[in-house]
């Protein structure tokens, strides 16, 4: 299959197929998200002070972005607030201790409380920032499961 230069898009050259016009990306998914997989975790701390660097060139932008979902989200947002303070309260009374280690991958990073669900805040899953965000992305909470039942 020949691929003809389709022009410039945010900086990348797209390829487009000459039979169908697809673009390569849209014809080869599967090998673009392998690579870009292997690009990302063998250039992680480039991509990290990219976006530090972003961040600081791009500050209004970049609060618009972490506030929105927040914004979007004001009863979540405050259940969460309140189960947080309800972890921090029981670690600093001794009732949870907070591990050294992430239960799922065993690494000494920083160590968060994953909750199954909000109405029983001190059931909570020890984890790193990498595998509480994988796993709260394979496993959301819906507003109905962090609700609070009613007396």
């Amino acid at each position: 299959m020949a691929y003809t230069r389709k022009g410039k898009r945010a900086g990348e050259i797209a390829y487009a197929c000459l039979a169908c016009q697809k673009s390569y990306k849209d014809k080869n998914t599967q090998k673009v998200r392998a690579t870009a997989k292997v690009y990302r975790s063998t250039h992680a701390d480039q991509r990290r002070q990219n976006f530090v660097r972003w961040r600081q060139n791009n500050r209004e932008r970049s609060n618009e972005l972490s506030h929105g979902w927040a914004q979007r989200n004001p009863e979540r947002m405050a259940l969460s607030r309140k189960v947080a303070q309800v972890v921090y309260r029981a670690t600093r009374d001794g009732r949870l201790t907070r591990p050294e280690q992430c239960e799922q991958c065993g690494n000494n990073g920083r160590i968060e409380a994953a909750h199954t669900d909000y109405s029983r805040p001190l059931d909570v899953r020890w984890l790193c920032v990498s595998c509480h965000r994988k796993w709260d992305a394979q496993q959301p909470k819906t507003l109905v499961a962090v609700q609070p039942p009613e007396s």
